[in-house]
């Protein structure tokens, strides 16, 4: 006789009996498998973009600057998604049903406001945000490329919020395939559409940012459908009284939630401030070179989102076990949860860095880089490459051009006077860069299984103040990072400090965050932290 559990049973067994392995392997694989597919989508995205377009120079600077935008929208989906998952998980596990329909219906809420006044927002500035990324080093068709590339990302952001709601709430409940093939389908989709509208259709770098755009609405439309039709006894079939926004209900949610938002809040600040600093790093030989280590960055990010995105399956996993046993006080379930996913993290990212220290040029050439040089091929540029020569017969000449009187490939129009000192390597370059910025990666399975631990356990507060450190401490370095690349005419300076010396430093403050936690984290304890917020709902 086949005995069928009911939900709640289901959970129980699957969060809290089994071996922490058997829970670990069923809740995290899925999730690894479903950002082994978002990295690797996103980087078919990026290469087909530079492949299908006649000018892929551009296209890849365009879409390195546009970058931040897209972090930053999955910094929003983490935390309305994330923060009413974990919520939603600890309510689960202490069996307060009539709670956790009320968080779901919050976040719902709350998610459609602020997405559509962000959506409004974010459309009209994305001219000057570019711009201000750049520091004014790009040229008009580089900037329109990437306003473009942004304005028509930024229509899929209501749909991106509710494809993280509906994949994390589903993980949450014991669902993780479903939330697998909720990511897995789509990923297909837009690679299918990439192809369609930039190969056949013409349509450019806007065709990639609108078949992104339409697979986060398909997405979310697919979650929707699934809950809605399919799973009946579901804890996310809400009512339409509970959409509404309660505002301790919403304060729960984002106390949590500014922990994944911080994370991914702090990979737009490293982007964003990355693109500004290295607008002001130089050659060797003293010329500004803003645009093209932009170019390189455009060139190493794609390869560390295919590789990275896997280790937060572990994370996100890690993050539902630990949030049910934390809501049914079982102290040494959490901290097994802990300590595995931190091992699993570090192996996993160990892996990770043999692969990028040992054949970065092999990863590199596939942007095609010119391995013998490129030109630099801005106005500005151009003036300030000639000013630093000491060639103001050329440098009045040419001050008042225009761009298109100055930009060349061939070595065949004005920049032909400069061979020989503003030739770059880019996979050069690269190689530099990869090798020094990622040395270290696996230590940041100490820091993300930190704030995997406090978010879990609805310890918001100290769990954005570690998130927060990381980002204060990534753009610090990166400062003095500039400033002694620049003082010493070695662009390596900045990759070490911008890498290594900041994973060093957060490694070391999240070890202490972690040992403080797990120390009070005891069969004994009662409440480790006053999270007694959901007996006043």
């Amino acid at each position: 006789m086949v005995i069928r559990l009911s939900l709640s049973d289901k959970q129980k067994y699957i969060f809290s009996e089994v071996s922490i392995w058997k829970t670990m392997f069923y809740i995290c694989l899925p999730a690894v498998f479903g950002m082994v597919i978002l990295g690797f989508y996103n980087f078919a995205d990026r290469l087909l973009a530079t492949s299908l377009v006649s000018d892929p120079t551009s296209t890849l600077k365009a879409m390195s600057l546009s970058s931040p935008v897209f972090l930053f929208m999955n910094a929003m989906g983490a935390l309305f998604s994330l923060g009413g998952a974990t919520r939603f998980g600890v309510a689960i596990g202490a069996k307060k049903y009539t709670l956790a329909r009320k968080i779901v219906g919050n976040t719902i809420t709350a998610s459609l406001l602020i997405g559509i006044t962000m959506t409004i927002f974010m459309w009209f500035f994305q001219g000057e945000f570019v711009k201000w990324q750049s520091a004014g080093t790009l040229n008009a068709i580089t900037s329109q490329k990437a306003t473009d590339y942004n304005r028509y990302i930024i229509l899929g952001f209501v749909p991106l919020i509710f494809s993280w709601i509906f994949s994390n709430f589903l993980r949450q409940e014991g669902r993780p395939i479903t939330a697998m093939v909720i990511t897995f389908l789509p990923a297909f989709l837009n690679v299918l559409l990439d192809y369609v509208f930039m190969g056949p259709m013409h349509m450019g770098i806007k065709g990639a940012a609108i078949a992104t755009s339409v697979d986060q609405t398909f997405q979310a439309l697919l979650g929707l459908s699934l809950v809605v039709f399919v799973f009946k006894e579901s804890q996310l079939r809400i009512q339409l009284s509970d959409l509404y926004i309660d505002p301790v209900i919403s304060k729960m949610i984002i106390i949590i939630g500014l922990t994944p938002f911080s994370r991914y809040f702090s990979l737009t600040l490293t982007r964003m401030t990355s693109n500004i600093f290295v607008t002001h790093l130089h050659f060797a030989n003293g010329v500004n070179a803003g645009q093209y280590w932009i170019y390189i960055l455009g060139g190493i990010m794609p390869i560390i989102f295919l590789l990275f995105p896997p280790a937060f399956g572990f994370v996100q996993g890690g993050r539902a076990i630990i949030s049910f046993n934390y809501g049914a006080r079982n102290y040494q379930r959490v901290k097994q949860t802990f300590y595995l996913t931190v091992f699993l993290m570090f192996i996993y990212l160990l892996l990770v860095t043999i692969i990028l220290v040992s054949i970065p040029d092999k990863l590199l050439m596939i942007w095609k880089f010119k391995e013998n040089g490129i030109q630099i091929y801005d106005k500005a540029q151009f003036l300030d490459a000639l000013k630093h020569l000491g060639n103001i017969d050329l440098y009045n000449k040419y001050k008042n051009a225009t761009d298109n009187q100055i930009i060349s490939w061939n070595g065949s129009s004005p920049l032909a006077h400069l061979a020989g000192t503003v030739y770059v390597h880019p996979i050069k370059d690269g190689v530099k860069g990869t090798i020094s910025s990622y040395a270290s990666l696996s230590l940041m399975g100490l820091f993300f299984g930190t704030l995997t631990l406090y978010q879990g356990c609805g310890i918001g507060k100290w769990s954005f103040s570690l998130s927060v450190f990381r980002s204060a401490a990534g753009i610090l370095m990166s400062f003095f990072g500039i400033l002694i690349a620049n003082a010493k005419n070695n662009i390596v300076y900045y990759w070490i400090f911008q890498g290594p010396v900041t994973t060093i430093l957060v490694a070391i403050i999240a070890f202490i965050f972690a040992t403080y936690l797990l120390k009070r984290l005891n069969k004994d304890s009662k409440i480790i932290i006053k999270t007694n917020i959901e007996d006043k709902i």
